[in-house]
């Protein structure tokens, strides 16, 4: 199915997440088989001791997908101590040698983002 399809009469605001609650991973989940990805593994902890998780994750290759909600609102990824924190939690992945593309919520919508995931996938 086309992303114009899957996206039609969707706001992308229902992909971002409100305090305490999951973002909506099923219609992300849709446009990626549209796109033929291989099924991710949502919330992925990928540390042995901290409960660091990444939004989407192919751990047979060692590549995320991190989600940036909050950006131009100044939400949790632009504050100070919060973003010391994803810098730590970012650190750590690149020393166990993954590998991670950042989108804000509004590329989940643009066919550029999956086609980027696809050449990071080696498809």
């Amino acid at each position: 199915m086309p992303l114009a399809q899957l996206v039609r009469g969707r706001s992308v605001t229902r992909l971002r997440r409100r305090r305490g609650s999951a973002p909506n991973y099923a219609w992300v989940r849709a446009v990626m088989r549209s796109y033929h990805l291989p099924e991710p593994v949502s919330e992925y902890v990928f540390h042995p001791t901290r409960r660091w998780r990444l939004d989407f994750a192919w751990p047979d290759v060692r590549l995320g997908l991190e989600i940036q909600g909050g950006l131009f609102v100044h939400g949790r990824h632009t504050r100070g101590a919060a973003l010391r924190r994803e810098h730590e939690k970012l650190n750590e992945l690149a020393v166990a040698g993954w590998r991670v593309v950042f989108v804000v919520p509004e590329q989940l919508t643009q066919a550029a983002t999956y086609t980027l995931l696809r050449r990071a996938l080696g498809m």
